[in-house]
């Protein structure tokens, strides 16, 4: 498998599209996307039950779902730097692992433009 990180769009439960860099790699059969800092905060913008701020400090997203109690623990996004087919980017990997995430259908974004 490659390390190489391509360019794709992706979507969580009809939210999105949303620009991303994903590798072969699968989690039960769903993408595992990162994200440039721009992008990964207009996902965290639009999902709903979710507050988070940006740590400086350890540069990273901290996630909480707004259903937790403020003892449980965060989800943590880290950014990292990631070989991509546009070169070395740093990218958060917003929802990986965790998300369901699908790659979004061509077919889905050409109606969107006509509209």
């Amino acid at each position: 498998m490659s390390d190489m990180r391509k360019a794709v769009r992706v979507e969580l439960n009809e939210q999105g599209p949303y620009d991303a860099y994903v590798q072969e790699e699968t989690w039960n059969g769903f993408a595992v996307p990162a994200f440039p800092k721009h992008t990964a905060e207009r996902v965290l913008n639009d999902s709903k039950g979710w507050s988070w701020f940006f740590d400086d400090s350890i540069d990273a997203f901290v996630i909480r779902n707004e259903g937790d109690d403020l003892g449980d623990l965060p989800y943590i996004c880290q950014g990292f730097a990631a070989n991509t087919e546009h070169g070395l980017l740093w990218l958060y990997p917003i929802g990986a692992f965790f998300w369901v995430w699908t790659i979004a259908e061509d077919r889905h974004y050409a109606s969107k433009k006509r509209a």
